[in-house]
């Protein structure tokens, strides 16, 4: 039966939506327009000198789209040995492709021809063979650091950049996400980590200084790193003048 005559359901979705990455694209769309980059760019402090180039991305994932581009298996090789902190001359280094794939996992099925992403890895293949805490702590968030996607990142200036993690009801979420994954963390007496945490080993892992912001309906902080700022200050800031009607009623709507 239809739902919306069933309970004489009579408002547009526009005016109910509760999906987070709706409200981040919108925000990605509207800093594009009416010279809002500079307006976006005062409210977090950024130099408007260094905005002569600048680049915007929704769902950043700057770390899985170079893995895919780079074709050279043995620098990708070297690389993670490398990241993970293992001398040169760890077996790691020298083996074949699906025996590094299989000592870290990597799932559905290790390849023999290529070294597999590292979002590919499943913690609880790892658990067996990585023994030691501290290596497996690495592994872990390295992983974490290729499955990520924080919300909205601005690139400005010379390697430089603003990662926004947008909350709109939920809180910031923890890693491990599975039940089999968190089961291998409690069994190792090891603690979840925050998303916001991941977020800036990734910036690490790019060579990228960033400054971190959490978005959120009332100004709530992630750790020392992740600056609080709220919906209604990023709105309010915001020329919003020639978007369609249904954005400024979904705004005044969810009092942002």
């Amino acid at each position: 039966m239809n739902i919306r005559s069933h309970f004489k359901w009579s408002k547009p979705y526009h005016l109910i939506n509760r999906e987070e990455r709706n409200i981040c694209a919108i925000l990605y769309h509207l800093i594009q327009t009416n010279n809002n980059i500079y307006k976006f760019a005062e409210l977090l402090d950024v130099n408007k000198d260094e905005l002569n180039e600048y680049s915007i991305f929704f769902e950043y994932s700057y770390l899985r789209d170079i893995w895919h581009e780079i074709k050279d298996d043995h620098a990708k090789q070297s690389y993670i040995v490398t990241a993970l902190g293992y001398p040169e001359h760890h077996w790691l280094s020298k083996c074949s492709f699906i025996e590094f794939n299989k000592y870290f996992g990597a799932a559905p099925k290790p390849s023999e021809k290529h070294i597999q992403s590292p979002s590919n890895w499943a913690i609880s293949n790892f658990d067996k063979n990585i023994k030691d805490n501290a290596e497996f702590l690495a592994a872990s968030r390295f992983k974490w650091c290729f499955n990520a996607k924080p919300d909205i990142v601005l690139h400005y200036g010379k390697d430089k950049a603003i990662c926004i993690e947008a909350k709109l009801e939920s809180g910031v979420g923890v890693y491990p996400g599975t039940e089999k994954d968190k089961d291998v963390f409690r069994q190792r007496g090891l603690e979840s980590e925050k998303q916001t945490d991941t977020q800036i080993e990734i910036f690490k892992l790019l060579g990228i200084s960033a400054k971190f912001f959490i978005l959120s309906l009332k100004k709530a902080g992630s750790g020392r790193i992740h600056k609080p700022i709220t919906w209604h200050e990023f709105f309010k800031a915001l020329d919003t003048s020639s978007s369609p009607a249904y954005i400024a009623e979904w705004i005044e709507t969810f009092n942002l």
